[in-house]
């Protein structure tokens, strides 16, 4: 199952931006170029939650609430990032990538797609204004 965000750009009045159809094209792809950019950056920062062993060494796990700590690589190569007027989209078909957005009873909710997102938009233009939503 596939996990993805989308951005609307119907609300870039909010922020102040008055854009034709190329421009707010142009615009979602800076978005989402940035948010793949928050995602990649955070996720090798590293965990902060439990180190466990694994086959291949020690693999130190994020904690609740951060971005997820790089073990295989696999989730960060299976982002994907879409824009379509009006829509931008970032996302993975990583089976696991729902478990990490959205938690489950055993394992909070870490930071990834949505917030990535929300960052970005929060590091290009400061209030966190454009309505996210997944699908």
């Amino acid at each position: 199952m596939a996990i993805e965000v989308y951005i609307d750009a119907s609300k870039l009045g909010e922020l102040g931006l008055a854009l034709d159809e190329a421009g707010i094209e142009q615009w979602l792809a800076h978005v989402v170029r940035e948010a793949g950019n928050v995602l990649q950056r955070e996720m090798r920062k590293g965990g902060r939650g439990r180190v466990y062993h694994r086959r291949r060494g020690w693999h130190r796990a994020s904690a609740p609430g951060d971005y997820p700590a790089v073990d295989t690589g696999r989730l960060a190569a299976g982002t994907r990032m879409r824009v379509s007027y009006p829509e931008g989209e970032i996302g993975s078909n990583v089976p696991y990538a729902k478990y990490l957005q959205f938690g489950t009873k055993k394992m909070a909710a870490r930071k990834l797609y949505r917030e990535a997102l929300l960052d970005a938009v929060k590091r290009l233009h400061g209030p966190d204004s454009i309505v996210v939503w997944e699908a």
